[in-house]
């Protein structure tokens, strides 16, 4: 394990190391930031800040009653966001190990029900779950609202097939919504970065909670325009009827 992570810090100084972050559509994003041969940042930051909040977007748009709306959204958002970012202080930021059933089901209690929480099972005697344990332990310092865990296939789940480890188990609100069984042959046994982010990504497991104080969108703001105009319009028909 100590050659692994040697071998990542040695691709990380030589290349960058990568961080990513949700953009204001909640769309992952990434830079590279310089580091030193132990990791640890070495130059300025090439992007914005990964922490949970930067969801506010900015839309050109002249309408006033729409940007008034959008204004009080956005503060909506921020104001839950802050009640989130204080929720999983104590449970994320870190890769936590649950040894046993009982410690899964206790971190998953306490973790934001609109929150995902991510499940490695793996094997250390497995490469592919050796090099997912580093990827994993920066990815929960970048996407500190979503609980990130591993435990041992043994310890959970028994009766697990090893050889279909590394496994990802996706939850939300304590219960599975995704399983990502058997993803050897997918992540292969040098898996990137690049390869974990867009995985979680496309099965929704990294996207900012909204609480339903979702910033209206260009596109809605006109569908609402649309919508209230039809409706006009049947309220005039109904009056030139009634006359």
């Amino acid at each position: 394990m100590d050659e692994v992570r040697r071998e990542r810090l040695i691709k990380q100084h030589v290349s960058g190391k990568k961080t990513y972050y949700l953009d204001s559509h909640g769309k992952v994003q990434s830079y590279r930031q310089s580091v030193d041969e132990n990791g640890r940042a070495s130059g300025d930051n090439e992007g914005p800040s990964s922490k949970l909040g930067v969801y506010n977007s900015k839309i050109d748009c002249d309408d006033q009653e729409y940007l008034r709306l959008k204004n009080h959204r956005e503060n909506q958002l921020e104001a839950y966001l802050d009640d989130v970012r204080d929720h999983q202080a104590d449970v994320t930021g870190e890769y936590r190990r649950a040894d046993s059933v009982d410690k899964l089901a206790a971190m998953l209690k306490v973790n934001h029900p609109e929150c995902h929480a991510v499940l490695h099972l793996y094997d250390n005697e497995n490469p592919c779950c050796q090099r997912l344990h580093l990827i994993f332990e920066d990815l929960a310092r970048m996407f500190d609202h979503v609980l990130i865990m591993r435990a041992r296939a043994e310890d959970v789940m028994p009766n697990f097939d090893r050889r279909f480890l590394p496994t990802f188990i996706i939850y939300k609100d304590t219960k599975i919504v995704e399983k990502l069984i058997g993803l050897g042959p997918t992540l292969t046994m040098t898996p990137e970065d690049d390869h974990v982010v867009n995985l979680l990504a496309e099965k929704g497991a990294l996207s900012f909670p909204t609480g339903g104080f979702d910033v209206p969108s260009e596109g809605e703001r006109r569908r609402q325009f649309l919508v209230s105009m039809n409706d006009d319009l049947d309220d005039d028909a109904w009056l030139d009827a009634e006359d």
